[in-house]
């Protein structure tokens, strides 16, 4: 047994949840009794909430990457996890059929769910552990230097930043 940091997604009779001991989970909702054959398993611990767009469950680990896997089997989607130079810590969001995740040294990376492709970067040039916001086509990002930057993905371009003065 291990523990759970990131929080459960349900999508339909399914409970999809990460855990220190570095696997992924998919559980029957009313049962318990697992979906998958076997956990998928990382390298190191889940931090995150996984997310889905109903076929795939997204999610990164603390190894600094970030898988796509099959919602039904756990098998991978991508030909090998996106990788970044530090970890996920907060989930990542879709918008405008991307992907978007961010890691903790505040890149933010636009990806292809088919593929796994990165398509685009930002960066904020510092830390990011806050869970990103989406609305249609903006993803808002806020990074440690407290701001707050609104990123179009459609555009691939930030559309402005505001400082808090901290």
């Amino acid at each position: 047994k291990a523990a759970v940091a990131g929080g459960a997604l349900v999508v339909g009779n399914v409970v999809y949840f990460g855990a220190f001991d570095g696997n992924l989970y998919a559980l029957d909702k009313l049962t318990g009794a697992p979906i998958w054959p076997d956990p998928f398993h990382s390298e190191k611990w889940f931090w995150m909430k996984p997310v889905s767009d109903g076929s795939a469950i997204y999610v990164g680990d603390a190894n600094n990457k970030l898988y796509a896997l099959d919602a039904r089997t756990g098998a991978p989607r991508w030909p090998q996890p996106l990788a970044a130079s530090r970890p996920f810590h907060s989930a990542p969001v879709l918008s405008g059929g991307f992907l978007v995740a961010a890691s903790s040294d505040g890149v933010l990376q636009l990806v292809e769910t088919a593929t796994g492709n990165s398509v685009w970067q930002f960066s904020a040039g510092t830390q990011m552990l806050a869970p990103l916001g989406v609305s249609g086509d903006t993803v808002y990002m806020v990074s440690q230097d407290g701001k707050l930057h609104a990123l179009n993905v459609a555009e691939k371009r930030e559309l402005w930043s505001a400082n808090t003065g901290q």
